[in-house]
C-alpha cells in the first residue's frame, strides 16, 4: 500500500459501489446524457449513453463517442476508475507518480486514475515493472479488470489458466452480454469497453463462499455456480501465454 493509503480508507464496497452506479446510470441516461451522432444502430448504443450521462466514459470531440477507436490502458485506467466512482480519490492522487518504470510515459491526467486502479488491486504491471500506457487493452484484460474492480476475482470464480479463466468467468457472470463479438486476444473497442463496464455495474456479484450444497451463492443469497452461467461467447481464445500478466 503506498502513502496515499489514508484516500483510501472508508470505500464503500464494490457491491455498493456498482449499485449506486447502476441506479445513476437508470435514473439520467434518458436525460443527461450527451448525443452521439456515431452510435445510431450501434447495438452498444444504450450502455455508452448509459455511461456517458453519469461521466463514465466521454465523446471524442465534435459530438462523436468513437465506437470503433482502440483504447489503451491509460484511458481504461480512467474507465474502470469512474465506473466505481473513485473519480474524487483519483484527483487527490493526480500529483503522485505512478510506480512503474515507464512512468514518464503516462500522462499526466492519467496519474491519478492509474494510481488508484493499481492500489484496487484492478490494474497490474507487466514483470519488467512497466505499465505500458500506449498499449491496447484486450477484450480478456478489459474482463479481468472489471472483474476486480467488482470483487469477482477469487479461487471459486476464476478458475484455470489465463486468459480462459477470466474469460469463462466474465461469460458466466454476463459480463459479455450484448458485446456482439468477444475475442480474448485482439484490442477492445470504446463500444465494447462501455457495454462491460455497464455490464460490470450491473451484474450481481458472487459471494466468497459455497453454500452446503456446493454451490456459490449470490449477494441476494440465490444459489448459482460459479461458473456455467448462460451468457452467450461468440469469441475464441488464442495465441495466450498463462503467463501473461496483465
Amino acid at each position: 500500500m503506498r502513502v496515499y493509503k489514508k484516500y483510501l480508507v472508508g470505500l464503500t464496497s464494490a457491491a455498493m459501489v456498482f449499485a449506486t452506479v447502476a441506479s445513476a446510470v437508470g435514473a439520467s441516461a434518458q436525460t443527461s446524457a450527451p448525443a452521439f451522432s456515431d452510435i445510431s444502430g450501434n447495438p452498444e448504443a444504450g450502455a455508452i449513453t448509459a455511461l456517458a450521462a453519469t461521466g463514465v466514459v466521454d465523446g471524442i470531440g465534435g459530438g462523436l463517442y468513437g465506437p470503433n477507436t482502440l483504447v489503451n490502458r491509460a484511458e481504461f485506467a480512467k474507465i474502470v476508475v469512474n465506473t466505481v466512482n473513485d473519480g474524487n480519490i483519483a484527483a487527490a492522487l493526480s500529483d503522485e507518480t505512478p510506480s512503474f518504470t515507464d512512468a514518464a510515459q503516462i500522462p499526466t491526467w492519467a496519474w491519478g486514475y492509474v494510481n488508484v486502479a493499481v492500489d484496487l488491486g484492478i490494474v497490474k504491471g507487466y514483470p519488467d515493472g512497466s505499465f505500458q500506457p500506449n498499449g491496447y487493452v484486450t477484450d480478456a484484460e478489459a474482463a479481468a479488470m472489471l472483474l476486480r474492480a467488482i470483487g469477482d476475482d477469487h479461487a471459486g470464480v476464476i478458475q484455470g489458466a489465463w486468459p480462459g479463466n477470466y474469460v469463462a468467468a466474465a461469460l458466466s457472470l454476463g459480463l459479455t452480454q450484448n458485446v456482439p463479438t468477444f475475442v480474448a486476444n485482439l484490442p477492445a473497442t470504446r463500444a465494447d469497453i462501455a457495454q462491460m463496464a455497464y455490464n460490470a455495474a450491473t451484474v450481481v456479484p458472487v459471494a466468497k463462499g459455497p453454500d452446503a450444497n456446493g454451490l456459490w451463492t449470490t449477494v441476494g443469497g440465490v444459489p448459482r455456480n460459479a461458473i456455467g452461467g448462460d451468457a452467450v461467447f461468440t469469441g475464441t481464445v488464442t495465441g495466450w501465454d498463462s503467463g501473461d500478466v496483465v
